[in-house]
């Protein structure tokens, strides 16, 4: 999975914003997705609109120890196939 760093330019980050395919992971949950294939697997199978409710929801928190608990129970809903 590719991780996209923050430091986009003013143009580089409009075209992603305006490119309906690219979804920008965030670090954290990326790495938790990448040591769990079976939760990568089925973050994968999800529809797009349901993957960026992930990650939105992963996002939206503030601090980075909420954004690695998030992640963490992020795979534990993607195993229950929530």
């Amino acid at each position: 999975m590719q991780y996209v760093p923050l430091f986009l330019t003013r143009i580089e980050a409009l075209q992603v914003k305006y490119m309906p395919s690219a979804l920008i992971v965030p670090r954290e949950f990326s790495e938790v997705l990448d040591g769990n294939p079976a939760a990568n697997a089925a973050f994968r199978a999800l529809p797009p609109s349901h993957q960026r409710e992930y990650v939105r929801w992963i996002e939206g928190a503030k601090k980075d120890e909420t954004r690695r608990r998030r992640s963490r129970k992020a795979v534990i809903l993607l195993l229950k196939k929530r």
